[in-house]
């Protein structure tokens, strides 16, 4: 009985060393895995930072660029203002000048008629006074000759004949004094009415010379408002050319957010290439978890069945399992006293079945623990996903901002008749 005693513990040391060297192997072959996925979840975790980083690149160029963009429609918006001012102005500026040409032009029409009327009335002025001389000196001789011709000295009183004729005389005289009055006086109501008719032409001819120099002057200002507008016509061309520089930079940085944006569509298709593998793995691990706990199972039946005796069943799991540790300590315990050199083995046998115990315990907080690190994984994985999403969604933005400015380029070009602003932008 004691022998056979004996080489039962022999039995069961062997299969408990075996089982532990196993379970010693499986811990070193999870912990090296364990080992692995905490450095592919490192790697994950510096490939999502940097995934981030450049996302948040490329957001910061989008709202770089619909700055610029809002920028540049507002200059252009501007341009197009003073360019509709301006050709009005140019419009308002030629008509203004086209009136005071042909104000000039009448006005000096005019100008030339008013000198010839008044060449004319100085002419008949000049008649006029040459007359109105010859009549005062044939009056004056006219009377030195009646008072000569009428003398009373040279006249005989008593001859009714001289009476008759000083009184025809006197009254051919007095007649001839009311025509030479009537016409000295219709005289001078015409050269009244000739002066007050070239002092009429005197005003007239320096209200013409002052409209003139006013339409001088006025023509002067439109000249120099003219050069004014040439001179912002020349800024304005200068302002198109530095908008034309602009354009050719924004055409630039569109061209590098293209290209920063393939490398970021790369950048994504190897990280969810990454995270194809890491479903994988965590496949994998969910597999070698099942495993080990199937593994655990088996070698818990087998200790139930080791520890199974005549004496009752031991059940297969944890509590069966140390009661009937106890139980078989127990034993030995009392067949102490009979086997000494067996009490050694139980109680090494006893040792290792507590370390055996202890490295239960270790993995079962082992696998809790490769439970969590599943459980972070697979939030991680959530996470990476849902950022994935982000960046495919900023990425779609990205594509229809790019549509939207490209379109917006084209209808610039050809408000502007520049084709060749969106021809160089460049293509998904």
């Amino acid at each position: 009985m004691d022998s056979e005693d004996n080489i039962s513990n022999h039995e069961m040391i062997s299969t408990l060393k075996s089982e532990l060297a196993a379970l010693q192997f499986k811990r070193d072959r999870l912990m090296s895995e364990l080992q692995d996925t905490k450095g592919q979840l490192r790697t994950r975790d510096q490939r999502t930072v940097e995934l981030e980083a450049e996302t948040e690149m490329l957001k910061e160029q989008q709202v770089r660029q619909n700055s610029i963009i809002a920028s540049l429609r507002n200059r252009i918006k501007e341009l197009e203002d003073q360019e509709r001012s301006l050709t009005t102005s140019l419009g308002r500026a030629d008509m203004s000048s086209e009136s005071l040409a042909r104000e000039n032009r009448h006005q000096a029409d005019r100008c030339s008629e008013l000198e010839r009327k008044i060449d004319l009335l100085e002419l008949n002025c000049t008649k006029a006074e040459n007359a109105r001389d010859s009549a005062r000196r044939s009056m004056s001789e006219f009377v030195s000759r009646a008072s000569m011709a009428l003398g009373y000295e040279s006249l005989n009183s008593d001859s009714p004949a001289a009476v008759d004729v000083v009184l025809s005389k006197a009254s051919e005289m007095h007649q001839e004094l009311n025509r030479l009055r009537r016409k000295n006086i219709s005289a001078s109501e015409n050269l009244t009415s000739i002066e007050v008719e070239l002092r009429n032409c005197r005003e007239q001819l320096e209200r013409a010379l002052a409209d003139k120099e006013n339409l001088q002057r006025q023509a002067a200002g439109h000249i120099l408002e003219i050069d004014k507008l040439k001179q912002e016509k020349e800024h304005l061309e200068m302002q198109q050319r530095v908008m034309e520089r602009d354009l050719s930079e924004l055409r630039d940085k569109l061209m590098a957010t293209n290209r920063s944006l393939g490398v970021a569509s790369s950048n994504i298709a190897s990280q969810e290439a990454t995270i194809f593998t890491l479903r994988n793995d965590l496949r994998g691990h969910d597999e070698r978890c099942q495993k080990m706990q199937i593994d655990m199972q088996h070698f818990l039946e087998s200790l139930a069945v080791c520890l199974t005796s005549a004496d009752g069943y031991v059940q297969s799991t944890e509590s069966g399992v140390k009661d009937a540790v106890k139980r078989l300590v127990n034993e030995l315990a009392t067949k102490s006293t009979l086997h000494g050199e067996s009490k050694d083995r139980i109680i090494s046998l006893t040792d290792r079945v507590e370390r055996l115990q202890i490295d239960q315990d270790r993995l079962a907080s082992e696998n809790r623990v490769l439970t969590d690190e599943k459980r972070n994984l697979e939030t991680r994985l959530n996470h990476t996903e849902n950022e994935l999403n982000v960046c495919e969604m900023t990425k779609e933005h990205l594509r229809n901002d790019k549509t939207i400015f490209v379109t917006f380029l084209d209808k610039l070009s050809r408000a502007m008749h520049m084709d060749q602003i969106a021809k160089d932008v460049g293509v998904d």
